[in-house]
């Protein structure tokens, strides 16, 4: 595994109960789990505050119909109901089965994509750590697009992301993690932590993240301070 030589809480300031925290989250990679998983120091109460959105999200990467048939995600499916046939898991079973509704003679699965979002929030924190060896701090923060945001854009707003992000990442040199079941490629620009990423599961599920200072910091400082 790789791992960040920064001695403090990738999340918090914490120098207390340090925890491997994997980026992204080890339990989406099938066992025997890969030797190159990224890490990065995690208190116990931050790696723990993330773990059930992690499964959440492990569990949507399954059930995406582009993903279903990927040999990682055919290989993960039997510890996915393991988890969810046990007891504690009966909250996560009901909330599960009202997320299911009709739609056109098939059943559909409603995301929770604010659940998504805080994954891909997690995983982008501890990536830049891991490439920059400085965390992101409390003045900044990772913002996500998705296929599905990006979809609500119109066609000319939709032109323009990719012209002035997508393309831009898909020059980059992709960084690829256990066998390409995970890669991502960034672009670091001249302002002080202010990034954009690209993140890549199972080789086809993308998301597009950037880092980038908080907004409601923005809205109430000097406008001519960033």
């Amino acid at each position: 595994m790789r791992h960040s030589r920064l001695q403090e809480c990738v999340y918090c300031p914490s120098t207390a109960n340090l925890t491997d925290e994997h980026a992204p989250a080890k339990l989406i990679f099938p066992e025997p789990r890969p030797s190159d998983l990224i890490t990065v120091k995690a208190c116990l109460d931050c790696n723990q505050a993330g773990s059930k959105d992690a499964e959440y999200f492990r569990l949507c990467l399954c059930l995406n119909p582009l993903a279903k048939d990927m040999p990682s995600v055919v290989a993960l499916k039997p510890t996915v109901q393991r988890s969810l046939q046990r007891p504690q898991a009966q909250r996560f079973k009901n909330r599960l089965l009202q997320a299911l509704e009709p739609d056109h003679g098939r059943i559909a699965f409603t995301v929770e994509m604010g659940r998504i979002h805080t994954v891909i929030k997690r995983t982008v924190q501890c990536l830049y750590l891991h490439e920059t060896g400085e965390k992101l701090p409390d003045t900044h923060e990772v913002r996500v697009a998705s296929l599905e945001v990006l979809a609500q854009l119109g066609p000319e707003k939709a032109q323009e992301f990719r012209r002035d992000f997508i393309e831009p990442l898909a020059q980059q040199a992709l960084k690829l993690v256990a066998d390409n079941q995970f890669a991502y490629s960034v672009i670091h620009t001249s302002r002080k932590f202010v990034s954009v990423w690209g993140l890549i599961f199972y080789g086809i599920l993308p998301f597009v993240a950037f880092t980038g200072r908080k907004v409601r910091m923005l809205q109430s400082s000097n406008p001519g301070c960033e």
